[in-house]
């Protein structure tokens, strides 16, 4: 049962990623159109929020967990961060001698996840891209991911 816990939750953060890595490569494609002067300024203005945005979200998210990491390293308590480098791109790390389980994720997955949906969300509030658009856009390499992940566990069983 635990077992099939564990794959969901790859799957989940394995379509997660691959959806921020889509979105990653969209902000990039716009700021080299930034760099060529071919941007308004709504584009200018919502890849610049989105920026700024996300990087408040990761400062803030790293300082609280080393609050936490400091703050139980002087009470004697064993600490693990979710959020930390080279945890193998998302995947889960399962270490049962310390706790029953616990998740590790990648930061550099994880700021290309804040990144990505910060930058989705600011194209949805400036309506530079509707639902249906961004439904098509995620929502299909999100699907392949699926098919590949789900066919690659039915031919491993």
């Amino acid at each position: 049962m635990l077992g099939n816990y564990f794959t969901y939750m790859v799957l989940g953060l394995n379509v997660i990623f691959i959806i921020s890595i889509v979105n990653v490569f969209r902000l990039i494609k716009t700021l080299l159109k930034k760099l060529t002067r071919q941007l308004d300024e709504l584009e200018q203005k919502t890849v610049f929020d989105s920026l700024a945005i996300s990087m408040l979200i990761i400062v803030g998210v790293h300082l609280l967990q080393f609050i936490i990491g400091v703050w139980t390293h002087s009470n004697g308590i064993d600490y693990t961060p979710i959020i930390a480098p080279w945890a193998y791109l998302g995947r889960l790390s399962i270490n049962f001698s310390k706790q029953p389980f616990f998740v590790r994720i990648d930061s550099l997955t994880f700021d290309v996840f804040v990144i990505g949906l910060v930058y989705l969300y600011m194209q949805l509030s400036y309506r530079l891209i509707n639902k249906k658009q961004a439904l098509k856009m995620y929502g299909i390499p999100a699907l392949i991911l699926l098919v590949i992940f789900v066919g690659g566990k039915l031919l491993s069983s």
